[in-house]
């Protein structure tokens, strides 16, 4: 699993998916992972076969707090597991703990609005090991970076209210490894970084410019 971490890099808009349209839609986009951020017993175990005979080498990382029907516990974890996700995505550190006995990835969700929230959630992350966290909101992450960083060595993601090309760039270039987004306009900007991943020449320094970005930063490194 250590590789869908390395891959982000190069596909760094990760689609929050809500329901059947936005599957679909994300199953059409080039992506690394999918945040899916709903399923219930019946239809958890289709909609992973969907997405990956689509998109064989996407990760499916489960919100399994807002499943219907799927207990959020060791048990939940297992169910889901065997209807094919990849990863479980939490706010709760019991089951990223719960995913890791699995042997699933996990994502910790922690929620970044004052400072005092900001060292609950750095002690949640040093408590359960998570293999990443995400962040939100999005736009106050480049912000609160050097903090987590002090403390934190899982690769960063950022969510929540991303909603222009603008901000993917700016997290990007904060030291975000990705950026998580509802906005399905936006996850066409994997298919323009996979390109340019592409173009760049094989040796390049840390300065060398994208469009005024340095290619390390434009790509989320």
């Amino acid at each position: 699993m250590a590789s869908i971490w390395q891959r982000l890099q190069h596909h760094p808009v990760v689609p929050v998916v809500w329901d059947a349209a936005g599957l679909l839609e994300a199953s059409r986009s080039p992506v690394a992972a999918v945040f899916l951020q709903y399923g219930s017993i019946s239809n958890l175990q289709e909609s992973c076969r969907r997405l990956k005979q689509a998109r064989r080498e996407a990760k499916i990382f489960f919100h399994i707090d807002l499943a219907e029907g799927i207990a959020a516990d060791e048990a939940g974890v297992r169910f889901a597991r065997g209807a094919g996700v990849d990863g479980i995505l939490t706010t709760k550190p019991s089951l990223v703990e719960a995913a890791k006995n699995a042997g699933l990835a996990t994502v910790l969700r922690v929620f970044i609005q004052d400072s005092r929230s900001l060292r609950r959630a750095v002690q949640l992350a040093l408590r359960c090991g998570p293999d990443a966290l995400d962040a939100l909101p999005g736009p106050v992450v480049p912000d609160v970076m050097a903090d987590l960083r002090e403390s934190l060595s899982q690769p960063i993601i950022a969510g929540g209210l991303i909603r222009r090309e603008g901000q993917v760039r700016a997290l990007l270039q904060a030291g975000c490894r990705a950026v998580d987004t509802s906005n399905q306009e936006l996850w066409a900007l994997n298919a323009v970084l996979q390109i340019r991943d592409r173009r760049a020449p094989r040796q390049v320094s840390g300065m060398q410019k994208i469009d005024n970005m340095p290619i390390d930063h434009a790509l989320g490194i």
